[in-house]
């Protein structure tokens, strides 16, 4: 089984010290969560991969590919137009797996209006797969909205990196520990989260923590210490303003330069993770990573991908207003109860979902997978 693994790279930017900002930004496809996901999907099967970019000619891979591999976002919303991988499977012509597809929206009662190219898809993809793997039940129902039944909510293959099977209970004995150093996953630029924003950037001065930044672009290069252009540092200005208004701007990026990070290896963004005492934020990946590498961690969602991935995932979560009731990290923490046992008990049921739809195509699933 030769397989066409569609993603900008198997989790690692290779040489990223040589490689600009924006280079970086292209390559981790705009956000570098897209690592997650794009690595953990190739943990899972023993075959040979061949990298397939949306745009790639089918004369490109001739004779080189025999199922196409999505490890997928939430490619379900109103901006994307993926009429350009819909001509992809048309084009190829071959089976294929697609896993972690989700919807996005900002309320359940609303589902994304998809643009045709976008249905066109979904489609596609239906008549070539047994079972689409969704990120949650919002998903499965904006699916089933469009036509698209051959559905199963598997969450993100992300949460099955680490294949220790004592993780649950490592999580559960240091989530009552008192916070030291902490991680925020977080810059998100939304209105409804301002004060949320503006919590956690306290947060980090006051526990001598990171701010990790996943985009934009503006941040990342101030992190790694590029030079801004005109537009760029406009931006920094606007987003100094929303997230710590008491803050000069010249304290701002130096903020961002002295507690920013940006990972563009999951081996490392992961073991980074190790030094931390608790980890919480707005970006779902950047809590998902921080729980596989044992620190207790908090996604405080926001719309339905971070709310549908956290309950499929069992990942803790509190909604991003009800983090501002909480006094402190300690008190947020509290308010939790994690359970290593279900965690674990939860993994071991996706990672069979994995293997059932593996054996239905001939897929070969790796010795990581069956450690689940």
């Amino acid at each position: 089984m030769r397989i066409g693994y569609v993603a900008g790279n198997l989790g690692q930017v290779g040489e990223g010290f040589k490689k600009t900002g924006e280079d970086i930004f292209e390559e981790v496809g705009r956000n570098t969560g897209n690592l997650a996901f794009w690595y953990a999907s190739q943990l899972l099967f023993d075959h040979e991969v061949s990298l397939v970019g949306w745009y790639t000619k089918p004369e490109d891979l001739k004779d080189k590919v025999d199922l196409l591999f999505f490890p997928a976002a939430n490619w379900l919303n109103e901006r994307s137009d993926l009429q350009c991988l819909a001509d992809l499977l048309k084009n190829f012509d071959l089976p294929c797996v697609i896993v972690g597809l989700g919807a996005q929206s900002e309320s359940e009662n609303v589902f994304p209006k998809l643009k045709e190219g976008t249905v066109a898809f979904l489609k596609e993809v239906s008549a070539r797969t047994p079972h689409l793997f969704l990120r949650g039940k919002f998903s499965e129902k904006v699916c089933h909205h469009y036509g698209v039944k051959n559905t199963k909510v598997a969450g993100c293959p992300s949460i099955l990196i680490n294949n220790n099977r004592q993780l649950g209970k490592v999580i559960e004995d240091r989530f009552i520990n008192a916070p030291k150093r902490i991680v925020v996953h977080t810059s998100v630029y939304k209105p409804a989260l301002q004060a949320v924003e503006r919590a956690l950037i306290k947060y980090v001065m006051l526990h001598q923590g990171v701010y990790n930044i996943q985009d934009p672009l503006s941040a990342i290069k101030l992190v790694i210490g590029e030079e801004l252009n005109s537009a760029e540092s406009v931006y920094i200005e606007r987003y100094r303003d929303y997230a710590a208004p008491d803050m000069s701007l010249n304290d701002f990026m130096r903020f961002l330069a002295n507690h920013g990070s940006v990972y563009i290896d999951i081996n490392s963004w992961i073991h980074s993770m190790r030094s931390f005492s608790h980890s919480l934020g707005l970006r779902i990946h950047g809590t998902i990573l921080s729980l596989l590498s044992g620190t207790p961690a908090i996604c405080l969602s926001h719309d339905t991908r971070t709310r549908e991935l956290s309950e499929t995932l069992f990942v803790p979560t509190i909604t991003a207003q009800e983090f501002l009731n909480y006094d402190s990290i300690a008190d947020t923490f509290a308010s939790i109860e994690f359970n290593g046992k279900a965690f674990e008990d939860n993994r071991t049921q996706l990672a069979g979902m994995y293997r059932y739809l593996f054996k239905e195509l001939e897929i070969q699933p790796s010795q990581h997978l069956a450690k689940y």
